[in-house]
C-alpha cells in the first residue's frame, strides 16, 4: 500500500514538470489514465487478497472493516479522477478554454463531497486502529 503513494508521488512529480508545455493536456490525460488504471488494479488486489486482517480472529475470510475502508476509499479516488476527466474534456469543448460558474460550482460540490467522504473514511479507519491497538489519547 506505501508502494502504491510512493508510484502516485513519482509519476506526480515526472508528469507535472512537462505539463505546462505544448502537450499539456494530453500528458495530463495520461497521467490520469494511469492513475486509474493503477487504483483499479489496487481495489481489485484489495477485495481479492483482502490484506487486512483482524486480530481477534485470524481465521476470519471475509473482509474485514479495514478492507471495506480501504476498498470504499479506492473508488473516492476513481471518483475523483473521473471527475478530473471530465472537466478537462468540458474545458477543451468550451470555446475561450474556460467553465462556466454554474459547472464550476457543482463540479466543486462534487469534489467537496467526495473529500467529506474521505475524510470520513479516514477517521473512521484512525479510530478503528486506536481501538485494535489499546491507544488511548
Amino acid at each position: 500500500m506505501i508502494l502504491n503513494k510512493v508510484f502516485y508521488i513519482t509519476t506526480a512529480e515526472s508528469f507535472s514538470i512537462y505539463m505546462n508545455g505544448p502537450n499539456g493536456t494530453m500528458l495530463t490525460a495520461v497521467y490520469l489514465s494511469v492513475l486509474f488504471t493503477t487504483t483499479s488494479l489496487l481495489l481489485c488486489y484489495v477485495i481479492m487478497a483482502k490484506p487486512f486482517r483482524d486480530p481477534a480472529d485470524p481465521d476470519f475470510i471475509g473482509l474485514t472493516q479495514g478492507d471495506k475502508l480501504m476498498a470504499l476509499t479506492l473508488v473516492c479516488q476513481l471518483a475523483a479522477f473521473v471527475l478530473a476527466s471530465v472537466c478537462i474534456t468540458l474545458r477543451e469543448g468550451s470555446s475561450d478554454g474556460t467553465l462556466d460558474e454554474t459547472t464550476e460550482l457543482v463540479i466543486a460540490l462534487i469534489g467537496l463531497s467526495l473529500i467529506v467522504r474521505f475524510s470520513h473514511v479516514f477517521l473512521t479507519l484512525l479510530s478503528f486502529i486506536l481501538e485494535s491497538t489499546s491507544f488511548s489519547l
